[in-house]
């Protein structure tokens, strides 16, 4: 039982989380929740300024369209209110997609990109957003815990056995 505990704690740390990336400037950053989302997952795109000054939109969307990757025509575009929007310091927004194209169709399995523009932090940020089947494949730290955790498992069950009372 308290083997259980521990790899599921482990395997808890090795799956990939949602890493925050440079956006325009080193102070703001962007974020995909989940890096790589089910068919259907709504997927979040989160900015968040950490710099001094506030960031200023011309309009209420973070980004207004999705284009499949190595393309240059939207497979979805959203209505953005023409608001001027400010992200004050320390703020952030979010604007999630249900991965469906302008249709209200499922797209398919991919990579997918976004682009945050740049207005008053810098220079535009193109986030990745993929789907897929299946569980994601777990890489660096996760291929290492896994590796360790069955190791444990091998080295208690021998242990089990030799400790067994004749």
């Amino acid at each position: 039982m308290r083997f259980a505990a521990i790899a599921i704690a482990l395997l808890a740390i090795a799956l990939p989380a949602s890493a925050e990336i440079p956006c325009g400037s080193l102070d703001v950053t962007v974020r995909v929740d989940p890096e790589i989302a089910m068919p259907g997952e709504s997927i979040l795109v989160t900015l968040t300024n950490g710099s001094s000054s506030d960031i200023i939109f011309n309009d209420s969307c973070l980004f207004d369209a999705v284009y499949p990757a190595g393309e240059i025509q939207p497979i979805a575009w959203f209505y953005c209110a023409p608001i001027i929007t400010a992200i004050p310091p320390g703020g952030r927004m979010s604007q999630s997609w249900n991965q469906e194209d302008s249709n209200g169709d499922q797209v398919p399995n991919g990579e997918y990109f976004v682009i945050i523009p740049g207005g008053s932090f810098g220079y535009p940020c193109t986030p990745t957003l993929t789907i897929a089947d299946g569980v994601p494949a777990l890489t660096g730290w996760g291929v290492s815990a896994l590796i360790a955790v069955s190791s444990l498992a091998g080295i208690w069950a021998l242990r089990r056995r030799s400790v067994r009372p004749a």
